[in-house]
């Protein structure tokens, strides 16, 4: 309570949380205020969130906010649904999403989808676009350390069919103004605390991403694609009047426009997508 009344008495305009260990795993806007007929999430009073892994990452992640040149804002999409016959649940939702964050985004968009949505075709690309998302399944490799977990694509010649942690620490993401992992468990690693962790948003922001969108548990297909469509569609008017993108804030409004629905109101829904990026 005395943290709760001294934020709301200073009325920040956002708040940036560094947890420690198992608190990585933990997205505060869930925490519950107030229950009963009327239930109440730090979502519904806090301000917008920002989490880094460390205060250095934070240092770094400030740094490279203020040290970027301005971009184009070319986008880069990648969206890959499963087969039934792949061994791996199909995602009718990805086509949705993609296609809805195509139509919002008023700059250049690149797109890979389904058959186009290789490995060598997306790391080919990747360095090219200052804003990037990649709507797939997402899978942790636990006993490899997650050095082969990743992003599941579509498969090539060679049967290689993902974008692995590996794959995208080898990649130049300098460029990257935003990565948005709209997949399962992208904000989760081995079972150690998240500074040495090797999570696929880690990855990407060791291999020069300035700001990451990533998730911490299974999430819905259906909720995630309504979700991202409201979050692209705020940051795409960031694009168009010139400014620079306020993902903390559009993330957190988007949430809040989640929550609104009948069907998807819970925190299993909207609480699972962090933003990882600087301090302001």
């Amino acid at each position: 309570p005395p943290v709760r009344e001294a934020v709301q008495r200073r009325r920040p305009k956002r708040l940036v949380i560094v947890p420690d260990a198992a608190l990585h795993q933990l997205p505060f806007e869930a925490l519950l205020l107030s229950a009963g007929p009327r239930t109440k999430y730090v979502l519904d009073e806090w301000p917008p969130i920002s989490y880094s892994p460390s205060a250095t990452v934070l240092s770094q992640l400030t740094r490279r906010a203020v040290a970027a040149k301005s971009t184009e804002r070319r986008l880069l999409l990648v969206g890959h649904s499963p087969s039934e016959t792949s061994g791996n649940a199909p995602l009718p939702g990805v086509a949705t999403e993609c296609r809805r964050i195509a139509s919002a985004w008023t700059k250049p968009v690149t797109k890979l989808l389904d058959r186009e949505a290789r490995e060598s075709l997306v790391t080919r690309q990747l360095p090219l676009h200052s804003v990037v998302h990649l709507a797939t399944h997402g899978f942790v490799n636990e006993q490899a350390d997650n050095l082969f977990g990743g992003l599941l694509l579509a498969p090539e010649q060679d049967g290689d069919d993902s974008l692995s942690y590996l794959d995208i620490l080898r990649t130049d993401l300098t460029n990257c103004e935003l990565a948005v992992l709209s997949a399962c468990q992208t904000s989760v690693g081995p079972e150690r605390p998240m500074e040495a962790s090797t999570s696929l948003a880690q990855a990407f922001l060791a291999a020069g991403a300035r700001q990451v969108v990533a998730s911490l548990w299974h999430v819905s297909d259906e909720s995630t694609a309504e979700l991202m469509a409201d979050f692209y569609k705020r940051l795409a008017e960031d694009v168009a009047e010139g400014r620079p993108l306020q993902c903390a804030e559009s993330l957190h409004a988007a949430k809040r426009h989640l929550r609104q629905s009948t069907d998807w109101n819970s925190p299993a829904h909207w609480a699972s997508f962090v933003f990882v990026g600087p301090a302001k």
